[in-house]
């Protein structure tokens, strides 16, 4: 079994870094439970409207494109010993080395490296929060990036079923803060398992020392590879639900003033609507009406957004479509491969040398590309 980091944060000659261990390989580390590597086919999307204006980019986004089955490493439920929390994510072994998978999601610039040793200087001077060691276990599960709905569905809700099958049934969970505004999706997803937690809240710039903290290990690499356990997870939310309009067609729009606005956004909607799609905007809906809209639908298209990750919860054998603006981040792609969907992937703009501040760049998308694609996946 391969068990070890998801990155790699080399130290840079002459600058400090952050001391990083693989999660089994820190001091007082004790395994509880083990899920055996897995894997899943991935299969090529089709793409309308692709340009590339890099060679460079074009060469990696077919290579990419042409990858063979995902691998999944081992996942594992760990015990550590008078263990550090930071953030209510972030966990430190009892002589500091960091647990290298729980920075998932972070990139370890210079002001990460600086804010890390700071941490260390309050830890070496008692500057934090001991946690009482009597009552239910204390978990951990949660990693950078954890305010966003689509990290939280796919790298901290799959890991409560590891959780169930180490026998840890009730639980202190620590919650960071920008989990906060997603507690009911937290708690509803825990109901559902027949899980009992208190959320125990960790503040930003927290530090809790944890005589046994139990941590559960990566179950995505965001963009590029998901896990088993995420399309195990939806099966039992599925199951958990009153499914509605078995194989709708749905478009699911941007919600006001997101990221990434649509700027013809009411033309696309009406031409969704003239093709049989239902518009909706889950973002207010309860997390359990979320479930049982998507598990009743057999095409979802949309722009890229965090609510189109609820693809994961169609049946497999659905059929998706993202529009997007030259980004060719390929997570909603990765993720209709784990789930068992066909892909469509229409580009807005050409690809470009990828730059963050795609993340933010709007997108008009051609309503007759638009026709073309959602006529298409209707079939």
């Amino acid at each position: 079994m391969t068990v070890g980091p998801i990155f790699d944060a080399a130290p840079r000659p002459g600058k400090p870094t952050i001391r990083l261990a693989p999660y089994a390989g820190v001091a007082g580390a004790q395994m509880l439970h083990i899920v055996p590597e897995g894997r899943y086919p991935s299969t090529p999307p089709t793409l309308h409207g692709y340009r590339c204006a890099s060679p460079k980019r074009d060469r990696w986004f077919n290579s990419l494109l042409a990858r063979g089955d995902v691998a999944c490493p081992a996942e594992a439920v760990m015990l550590y010993r008078d263990a550090f929390l930071l953030d209510g994510k972030q966990v430190l072994a009892s002589d500091t080395t960091a647990v290298a998978e729980s920075y998932a999601n972070m990139r370890v610039t210079e002001a990460v490296v600086a804010h890390h040793h700071a941490q260390l200087a309050r830890i070496a001077r008692g500057d934090l929060e001991t946690i009482a060691e009597a009552g239910p276990p204390v978990v951990a599960i949660f990693n950078e990036a954890c305010m966003n709905y689509g990290h939280v569905l796919v790298e901290s809700l799959p890991r409560l079923l590891h959780l169930e099958a180490a026998g840890i049934r009730r639980m202190r969970l620590a919650l960071p803060a920008e989990a906060e505004t997603l507690r009911p999706m937290i708690g509803f997803a825990l109901a559902e398992l027949g899980l009992e937690a208190a959320f125990m809240p960790c503040p930003a710039g927290s530090i809790m020392r944890v005589p046994a903290l139990h941590w559960v290990s990566s179950v995505a690499r965001h963009e590029y590879r998901k896990s088993p356990t995420l399309r195990r997870l939806a099966e039992r939310l599925r199951a958990a639900v009153p499914v509605q309009a078995c194989g709708a067609r749905l478009y699911v729009a941007r919600p006001d003033g997101a990221r990434r606005r649509v700027t013809n956004a009411h033309a696309i909607a009406a031409i969704a609507e003239q093709l049989g799609y239902r518009v909706v905007e889950p973002s207010g809906m309860p997390f359990g009406a979320q479930v049982a809209l998507f598990a009743g639908a057999g095409v979802v298209a949309g722009p890229m957004g965090a609510a189109l990750t609820s693809i994961c919860l169609m049946a497999p054998g659905g059929r998706v479509a993202m529009f997007e603006g030259g980004n060719c981040d390929p997570f909603f792609w990765d993720l209709a491969c784990l789930s068992g969907h066909a892909f469509h992937w229409a580009f807005t703009a050409p690809a470009t040398e990828y730059d963050t501040a795609l993340l933010d760049r709007e997108m008009t998308i051609d309503p007759a590309m638009a026709r073309h694609v959602l006529s298409a996946l209707a079939g």
